[in-house]
């Protein structure tokens, strides 16, 4: 019997990236504030159904031109959406050798970590997800930032993946109290 599981993405905030302006048929990366047409539609495409690696693609292109200032850290958040567009289409060699590039580029960032563990649920390596996952969450506790409860939603995915339903209830529970704002 073969198992299908899905997991909710988590993306940087729209301003941490570069925004893009287009001159001509050349794309420029500049540090205004606002995203760009492309950057934009690499997140709009997160959510699409079916899923479409090509707006990630792009923007992943864009950023990694001569006259880019697209730093390491957003050229790895575009290539960890990248691959998670190559997961959510089953094609896990490309999305595999997207993280890999992204995590060499920023092993260490929150969202490239948080979209690491996606990948992991896609390939279902649920274990090295829940691993992740705890860190994650470990580490947004100290920092007493508010969870969020994507963490949580992908974590009680994993745990399910693992057959531990016990722990698994819990998280959902947890995530469904902070979406509610009840938590």
């Amino acid at each position: 019997m073969q198992r299908t599981f899905s997991a909710i993405i988590i993306v940087a905030t729209m301003t941490t990236l570069p925004s893009l302006s287009v001159r001509g048929q050349n794309f420029e990366l500049t540090t205004q504030p606002t995203v760009s047409v492309t950057a934009s539609q690499c997140f709009a495409s997160l959510r699409q159904v079916p899923a479409n690696p090509m707006p990630c693609q792009t923007a992943l292109d864009a950023a990694q031109q001569p006259s880019s200032t697209a730093d390491t850290l957003q050229l790895a958040r575009l290539e960890s959406m990248l691959a998670l567009q190559y997961a959510r289409r089953n094609d896990l060699g490309q999305a595999r050798a997207h993280m890999n590039s992204a995590l060499r580029r920023a092993p260490s960032d929150y969202v490239v970590l948080a979209q690491e563990a996606n990948i992991l649920i896609y390939e279902s390596q649920f274990e090295g997800a829940v691993r992740i996952l705890t860190t994650l969450l470990q580490d947004h506790a100290q920092t007493q930032k508010p969870q969020l409860p994507s963490l949580l939603l992908n974590r009680s995915i994993a745990l399910r993946g693992l057959g531990r339903y016990q722990e698994s209830k819990y998280d959902y529970a947890e995530y469904l109290s902070i979406r509610r704002g009840t938590h």
